[in-house]
């Protein structure tokens, strides 16, 4: 059973009817926005300091000048998952990728160029105008 709010969730837990409670923190660190260029390929790891591989990794792309084609504006933010290059043989491929240790994230673009990929948001694949548009961030717990 869960109870709690944004920031600090309050957790019960339950052990056949018997609930002991637990407060856990919901703080999340993030990376630094890291620059794209089209055609480059961009390999980085960090020191995430948790002494534990983390529960949670999420990679995004982080629009800094609105994406004409796509249609994303500045700010916004999309998962690297949602971003394939379907024409490149054997296709369809992935642009990004994201792993962790017990004390290092790696974050990895393909160099592969925006107007290859596409960016799926509701189903829709969105082209991308150019990856020099966006940065790729990093949020873990």
């Amino acid at each position: 059973m869960f109870y709690g709010g944004a920031g600090h969730g309050f957790h019960l837990l339950s052990d056949r009817g018997n609930y002991a409670a637990s407060l856990v923190s919901a703080f999340v660190m993030n990376s630094t926005a890291y620059a794209l260029t089209d055609g480059t390929y961009l390999a980085v790891n960090f020191a995430h300091g948790l002494g534990h591989v983390p529960a949670f990794v999420r990679a995004v792309l982080v629009c800094t000048i609105n994406d004409t084609n796509s249609h994303i504006v500045v700010g916004q933010e999309v998962a690297i998952e949602s971003v394939i290059a379907p024409s490149i043989s054997p296709g369809p491929q992935m642009v990004f990728s994201t792993a962790a240790d017990v004390t290092k994230i790696y974050l990895s673009y393909t160099g592969i160029i925006g107007n290859e990929t596409l960016i799926t948001v509701l189903g829709d694949g969105l082209p991308v105008s150019s990856y020099n548009n966006f940065s790729l961030k990093v949020y873990w717990q």
